[in-house]
């Protein structure tokens, strides 16, 4: 039993009925619900991934995760890798919220995550071509829906070979039904594949930066 009269109920889950996440008020009159989120945006999803991600069982072995966060250090390569991910060619259009989302868990940064929270595609509409290559993406990843991706084409664009990533072929397709469909889908072989392409940035730049210190130092 609780001493108060009034009090403020948060609800977190990973899908239930519709409802990911409710915020309710509760008083001498009962409950009343002052916000939601509905899936696929979800809290509770996100840890499951999480869990799974680093090898226990989704669903299952949350617990085990929440018990490892006290533990490690943070660690980073100078910052989070850049990435743009494209949706559509023409005209350009940015992530859809899930996938930026889903990019910060791979340990990317969504150059245009502002434009996420924007759900309709012609909201992320990206009008200039060149506020892509002035944000200097080290990764490009492109999903065109219902159309092959092609990082030729992206490598040809007018001024898009200062990008980083198109400089250092980093330019990668991931399948439309593996990202962008909300889903299971995205959680595992969409999630999957963006780790894939991230951490072999990771590899690739550490190496970059064991090769130069062993230069300077034998210079």
């Amino acid at each position: 039993t609780s001493p108060f009269d009034s009090c403020a109920i948060l609800c977190i889950d990973s899908i239930g009925e519709w409802n990911t996440t409710t915020i309710w008020k509760a008083g001498p009159n009962g409950l009343k619900k002052v916000w939601s989120q509905n899936y696929p945006n979800s809290i509770g999803l996100w840890y499951s991934a999480m869990t799974q991600r680093i090898g226990l069982k989704a669903n299952e072995e949350e617990y085990i995760l929440m018990g490892m966060a006290a533990y490690g250090k943070p660690k980073a390569v100078e910052s989070l890798k850049l990435v743009f991910f494209e949706e559509w060619d023409s005209p350009h259009i940015s992530a859809i919220r899930w996938v930026s989302e889903l990019l910060t868990i791979a340990g990317g940064d969504d150059v245009f995550t502002e434009l996420s929270l924007n759900s309709l595609g012609k909201d992320r509409i990206i009008a200039d071509p060149l506020s892509i290559v002035a944000r200097q993406p080290d990764i490009i990843i492109g999903s065109w829906c219902g159309k092959k991706f092609r990082p030729e084409r992206v490598a040809a664009r007018p001024g898009w070979a200062d990008i980083p990533a198109v400089c250092n072929q980093q330019v990668f397709e991931i399948k439309s039904a593996d990202i962008l469909q909300p889903g299971p889908a995205a959680l595992t072989d969409g999630l999957d594949a963006l780790s894939t392409i991230v951490n072999e940035w990771v590899e690739r730049r550490g190496s970059a930066v064991l090769a130069s210190s062993r230069i300077r130092k034998q210079g």
